[in-house]
């Protein structure tokens, strides 16, 4: 094989079909890149048989906003249809909708809400009364809420917020074998998934791969493939 026509084509190709910009420093990461390039072209010339190995594998856009209404109205879908959201007589019961709305507040304010109301004085009684602790947290709705509070703290937050931390806890990892190009695929998210799950104590949590296409929509993950 000659190696000269190879990078030849291979400059005419990202030319042609990639659309370069102007120049720019050379970045280390490029310098990196471009030696294992030269490391894989150079194995060639030296190779008597040579093959190509495909796989798929999962990737973050680089656009977060590129993205179809329909993702949208499918991941809308699957939430109405959820375990959580459960509808009773053909409407959602106001115990869902609580949870809903619950999960409007993060787990910082609720705990912040509840210290407040529940500060006493050096009696042993509490030191302010509910007009005093709405006066300040106007965005709770009355005071059946603090008592919401209190308990979804104590069950360490709501089902929501609890799938929203896996989520983070997925991405952050997701990112971590994307920085060192490792493939993945949904197996590997679903291991992680339930392992995050223990850490937050979400019981009965199941890595289906609707939950992961939810998800990875939410993360912008789409899947491309790879040759080597």
């Amino acid at each position: 094989m000659n190696i000269s026509n190879i990078v030849n084509r291979l400059s005419d190709l990202v030319r042609e079909n990639l659309g370069l910009t102007s120049s720019s420093p050379t970045s280390q990461k490029e310098c990196e890149f471009a030696e294992n390039l030269y490391e894989n072209i150079k194995s060639v010339k030296s190779a008597t048989t040579y093959r190509y190995l495909e796989e798929t594998t999962l990737d973050v856009d680089d656009d977060p906003f590129d993205y179809s209404s329909s993702s949208d109205e499918e991941e809308g879908h699957h939430d109405n249809n959820s375990e959580s959201e459960e509808e009773v007589d053909g409407e959602e019961s106001k115990s869902e909708k609580d949870k809903r709305h619950l999960a409007n507040y993060s787990l910082d304010f609720m705990q912040e809400v509840v210290d407040y109301a529940d500060e006493k004085d050096k009696n042993g009684k509490r030191r302010r009364s509910w007009k005093t602790v709405h006066h300040r947290y106007k965005l709770v709705p009355n005071q059946s809420y603090v008592s919401r509070f209190r308990t979804y703290l104590q069950q360490h937050g709501t089902k929501r917020q609890k799938i929203n931390d896996i989520d983070e806890i997925l991405f952050k990892k997701f990112l971590q074998a994307r920085k060192q190009a490792l493939p993945l695929h949904d197996v590997d998210l679903q291991r992680w998934a339930l392992k995050a799950a223990k850490e937050v104590h979400l019981e009965a949590f199941h890595a289906s791969h609707g939950q992961l296409a939810r998800s990875g929509r939410r993360r912008f993950v789409y899947e491309r493939r790879v040759w080597w």
